[in-house]
């Protein structure tokens, strides 16, 4: 979902579906897949959605990651999503401390990375 120097796939739905059916099928005890969620932050519009891929790959890890928030990751769990932080990680480098201990994180600066 992610758009890149301006590329982007039109409908990347069929060939994740394909590939996350290959890997599934020809790979059966594969750890798990990690795919990104929209970013809403820079493109509100964005109506993809890993729904799809979800479905394919139960009930097999799921990794996702994009903006996560210590709120949004807990209802990423509860759809049986295992949430990565990336942009917090960057800020937080204690971030697991600071979610065991429900302190604070300090805020990213989206312009230091670089797209």
């Amino acid at each position: 979902w992610f758009c890149l120097t301006d590329m982007r796939m039109a409908d990347p739905i069929p060939q994740l579906t394909h590939f996350i059916t290959s890997i599934r099928d020809a790979y059966p005890d594969f750890a798990y897949i990690h795919l990104t969620e929209p970013d809403l932050d820079r493109n509100p519009d964005d109506t993809g959605s890993n729904d799809p891929f979800r479905a394919l790959w139960a009930p097999h890890p799921f990794l996702s990651a994009n903006g996560y928030t210590p709120e949004n990751a807990e209802m990423a769990a509860k759809k049986g999503d295992i949430a990565a932080f990336g942009r917090y990680f960057i800020s937080n480098p204690e971030l697991p401390v600071r979610l065991q201990k429900n302190l604070p994180l300090t805020p990213y600066n989206i312009h230091y990375f670089k797209h």
